[in-house]
């Protein structure tokens, strides 16, 4: 089939044409096309016909009103790149160059570099913004006053960075370049503007649809085209696109009745018969078998969906469905047997639409265990034959199931095994029976503490002795009790300006700083530290407050330096006959208050100036 006969238009009556005209738009305002700047460099007058506002390269250009984007030039370079080189048509620029020359070398869009020009909506005329950096529209698009169509720069022929910026009752092509004719109110301040900051929705990043679709066809012309047999079918759809816009492919998307991707189809369409300018419909219909290159199958479900490319950007049509005529052929899946109960191995077979399974793989065998039979699903499911009809719609996987065999237990003697655990290990195992007694049961020593006997649980529990009677169901944990024998206290000596202490006759140094006892004001003071620790307690100091803590036994006792008096963790207080002190970077404090306040006593020998603490 000629590609010319899939684009054939139908032409529409100037009587249809009157009544899709729209009534007229409300005149908009104009926005001031570079948010980000209000400084003009060059205004309107002589040869210029328009105003050059300056900025940033790569700062917004906005729509000044809203409209149709009724032309774009995109790829084009700065007239002093061309000492590189380069021409502009080895940069891509779209469309082609226009006339204007320099250094022999086209520069694009007659010196205007990338540009855009939009047709307003109201009906105010065109607004035309040159010397841009980037185009983030197509043409054909429709943009919304105040959206980003591109960014600010200085392609073409231009000196630096700026909009070039024009408004026009009028726009008139010249080959490729679109002049403006008839300038607004000479684009001066006789347009009241709105400086707003903000950007509409619709930067570089969004893809602006082209006005065309892609719809059932309505024309008996066309809908006549459309057939469906057994194995092939014509497919057909209507195409419908907006003055400017390009097509420069049709195509289509042949699916499965779930949606799944069989072909597609594409074609480059000949611009001699849709021109850009074209507005009437169109029709495009592809043969499956001979174009599409595809062979249905008979009585199955299929969907297309038609596409074109109009101004490089993908317009889908609808998606939708037919049947071919006949009788569908059974259909042939995949059964997945797996063999072990375990899924550890697997066995694969076809299964054909309306036909038994046939012969059924045999699984392994399992100790203990009778094979029940194939089921869909692992518990549940469905028990699958060898003659059981086969009437799925995809693959199916299959699960052996097993029954366990029932095993009698032989009589074993009511005999049981007891672990006698002492601090998490087994310390010994005895064999008792049941009816009997526990019999002898060891009695473990651990230094330090005494044994309290045999129980069930680690804490609580029964306890179990030598004639308790045995009444088990299975082997037992026993658990060995101790209670810790109490401590009975020692002896500490120190004596005034000796650096060492005897702890329970052991003698060691106070500390490493060399501290000793001295008598101030007739009374006796100890390094706390050394003295408390000795005795098993903990020293705690507080340096905000001064405050040295005291802990042993539970009890607190708080003492703050150079005060007489102190306060213990129940809030009593405590007159002291000495202050404490810091000597030499230690805290000394009255000792025989501290040692006395928790249970020690203290002694003194006057001539070897001994102090001796029990505790």
């Amino acid at each position: 089939m000629k590609q010319w006969k899939r684009i054939l238009g139908v032409l529409l009556t100037l009587a249809m044409l009157a009544s899709l005209v729209p009534s007229a738009l409300a005149a908009e305002t104009y926005r001031w096309p570079v948010p980000s700047s209000k400084s003009i460099s060059q205004k309107y007058g002589g040869s210029h016909v328009g105003i050059d506002i300056t900025g940033s390269k790569g700062c917004d250009v906005v729509a000044t009103k809203s409209g149709t984007v009724y032309y774009v030039y995109k790829g084009c370079i700065n007239s002093n790149a061309l000492s590189t080189g380069v021409s502009c048509t080895t940069k891509g620029c779209s469309p082609n160059c226009g006339t204007y020359s320099t250094s022999g070398m086209k520069i694009c869009n007659w010196g205007y570099g990338n540009g855009v020009v939009i047709k307003h909506s109201d009906g105010s005329g065109y607004s035309m913004y040159a010397h841009m950096n980037s185009v983030s529209v197509s043409k054909g698009a429709t943009v919304s006053r105040g959206q980003k169509i591109g960014t600010m720069g200085s392609a073409g022929k231009s000196t630096g960075t700026h909009l070039h910026f024009e408004m026009a009752t009028g726009m008139s092509m010249s080959g490729t370049y679109c002049k403006p004719s008839g300038n607004i109110n000479t684009n001066t301040s006789a347009i009241s503007y709105d400086y707003s900051t903000g950007v509409v929705s619709g930067g570089a990043s969004t893809v602006v649809t082209p006005n065309a679709k892609l719809t059932q066809p309505t024309d008996s012309t066309y809908t006549s085209k459309y057939k469906v047999t057994d194995t092939n079918a014509v497919l057909v759809t209507q195409v419908t696109k907006g003055s400017g816009v390009a097509c420069t492919y049709m195509g289509m998307y042949l699916y499965d009745a779930n949606g799944k991707l069989l072909k597609t189809h594409k074609e480059k369409i000949s611009q001699t018969s849709i021109t850009p300018s074209r507005t009437k419909p169109y029709h495009s219909w592809y043969d499956v078998n001979s174009e599409v290159g595809y062979t249905l199958t008979p009585g199955t479900t299929y969907k297309y969906q038609f596409f074109g490319i109009f101004d490089g950007v993908e317009v889908k049509g609808g998606t939708y469905s037919f049947k071919t005529t006949g009788t569908a052929p059974a259909q042939t899946f995949t059964a997945k047997f797996y063999l072990n109960s375990d899924c550890s191995a697997l066995y694969t077979q076809s299964v054909t639409q309306g036909k038994a399974y046939g012969t059924l793989p045999t699984p392994y065998s399992k100790d203990g265990y009778t094979f029940d039979g194939y089921y869909t699903a692992k518990t549940g499911g469905t028990k699958v034959t060898s003659s059981t009809i086969f009437n799925g719609t995809s693959d199916i996987t299959l699960y052996p199931r097993y029954t366990q065999n029932v095993v009698e237990e032989p009589e074993v003697p009511q005999q049981y095994t007891v672990y006698l655990y002492m601090n998490g290990y087994v310390y010994k195992t005895l064999t008792v029976t049941n009816g009997s007694t526990y019999g002898t049961l060891p009695s473990p020593n651990l230094s330090g503490y005494d044994f309290l006997g045999w129980y069930t649980k680690v804490s609580g529990g029964t306890k179990i002795t030598s004639s308790t009677k045995v009444n088990l169901t299975g082997s037992q944990t026993l658990y060995a009790r101790f209670e810790e024998i109490p401590e009975e206290g020692g002896t500490i000596t120190l004596q005034i300006g000796n650096p060492r202490l005897t702890v329970n006759g052991v003698s060691k140094p106070i500390d490493d700083g060399g501290t000793v006892p001295v008598i101030r004001n007739d009374r006796t003071l100890l390094p706390v530290r050394a003295v408390i620790e000795a005795m098993d307690g903990t020293v705690g100091w507080d340096n905000s407050t001064r405050t040295v803590s005291l802990t042993k036994d539970g009890k607190t006792l708080y003492l703050q330096i150079n005060s007489t008096l102190c306060v213990d963790s129940s809030g009593k207080y405590y007159a002291l006959d000495s202050a404490p002190i810091i000597l030499n970077d230690r805290t000394m404090l009255p000792i025989r208050f501290v040692v006395e306040y928790f249970g020690g006593t203290v002694g003194w020998n006057g001539n070897t100036r001994t102090v001796t603490i029990q505790y």
